[in-house]
């Protein structure tokens, strides 16, 4: 059952009405539940948060993408010297990418680092390497906003900052035939954004939610689509 009273939110935001008048009925509903099978980064709940799964533009499921080659024995050899010389030696490419999230360390990092749609690149800015991302998963990362972030096509995990770091707030990432990839309360990481790996070949949209204020991007993990979606927008609405 969707959230009547973010379905209403929703509805004043394909209508561009939040700040004209739109009202979101005072009964918040039950919230809709957890999607399985598909890692999201997580943290502390957000208080008082609604939910409702944005319609996609699009419906359908596309045809498979077929992968490129992936980074050759030396190029891989090479990022495992890079992974082994800052302390994430033997890490999946997975936890990579996670350890590097979570990071507190200042931006931009020692070790840099972008998610490419079947890629991870690796560079110190003398040795360069690349590790191949799993072939049925895509990372997307998502920074929410109030004011704006800077753009972004391929997230570096080394240097993109977002708006709102830790900042909790629940996320649904709704394929195109509506059916929820991730349903989920996150918290954004110091570096502003929150990152999930979703299935390819999937799109939709992205509604983000937290008390008072939602917002919507869509998204595509099909062939070379951006890894990063900094356009999230958390746009007040009356109550």
């Amino acid at each position: 059952m969707k959230c009547p009273r973010l379905a209403a939110a929703v509805a004043c935001l394909a209508t561009g009405s939040l700040l004209a008048g739109c009202s979101a009925p005072a009964d918040p509903g039950p919230s809709a539940s957890a999607a399985s099978g598909v890692s999201a980064a997580s943290g502390a709940p957000a208080a008082s948060v609604t939910i409702a799964i944005g319609t996609p533009r699009a419906s359908g499921t596309p045809t498979p993408t077929t992968a490129p080659p992936p980074p050759t024995a030396a190029e891989v050899a090479a990022a495992e010297a890079l992974l082994a010389r800052h302390g994430l030696a033997g890490r999946s490419v997975e936890e990579v990418v996670g350890a590097l999230a979570a990071s507190t360390e200042k931006r931009p990092l020692t070790l840099q680092a972008v998610v490419k749609p079947w890629v991870l690149e690796l560079s110190d800015g003398t040795t360069k390497g690349a590790l191949p991302l799993p072939a049925d998963r895509f990372y997307l990362a998502v920074a929410p906003y109030r004011n704006g972030n800077p753009p972004c096509s391929f997230h570096n995990l080394s240097a993109d900052q977002g708006e709102l770091p830790n900042f909790a707030f629940h996320v649904v990432v709704a394929d195109a035939n509506n059916t929820p990839l991730v349903d989920a309360d996150v918290t954004t990481g110091p570096n502003g954004f929150v990152g999930f790996w979703l299935p390819r070949d999937r799109q939709g949209l992205i509604t983000g939610t937290v008390e008072g204020a939602a917002g919507q991007v869509g998204y595509s993990t099909r062939g070379t689509s951006p890894t990063c979606r900094f356009q999230l927008p958390l746009r007040p609405y009356r109550r």
